[in-house]
């Protein structure tokens, strides 16, 4: 289950349709299991069809977090055309992530609605979805 703040998911869902067409990219750390920050990250395949992380910017991003004590919780990505349902390519390349890692797909393929799903790849590259639960962030 990824348990999680509804706060978080929207910045997710407006960072892919700020992207859209091109496929955005990111992750969602935190500590402890518990997920607390989006980092927006560059899609170095600037494409419409697959993501990768631009290579320096990922060092900067993996750097921070352990300067932090962060985690990497989850991978999200969007797909602009199609179902939020992991290709070939994303499974193959989110081993790579680290064992535990989710992974998120948001889908922009409508403009009047956002479906999105979770998923944990595995170790044969097949997958699972995973329930996410938001929770509502009462304002301080």
């Amino acid at each position: 289950m990824l348990l999680i703040s509804d706060n978080l998911l929207l910045e997710v869902v407006e960072h892919a349709r700020d992207e859209h067409p091109i496929e955005a990219c990111g992750v969602i750390v935190g500590k402890n299991g518990v997920p607390t920050r989006v980092i927006e990250m560059s899609n170095g395949d600037e494409s419409t069809v697959s993501f990768t992380f631009e290579a320096r910017e990922q060092i900067h991003v993996w750097r921070e977090m352990e300067e932090r004590g962060e985690e990497l919780l989850v991978v999200y990505h969007s797909h602009t055309a199609s179902h939020p349902v992991p290709s070939t390519k994303d499974t193959r390349n989110a081993r790579s992530a680290g064992e535990g890692v989710l992974h998120l797909i948001v889908s922009t393929s409508s403009p009047d609605t956002t479906e999105m799903r979770c998923y944990r790849v595995l170790e044969d590259e097949s997958y699972e979805e995973v329930e996410i639960v938001a929770q509502q962030v009462e304002p301080v």
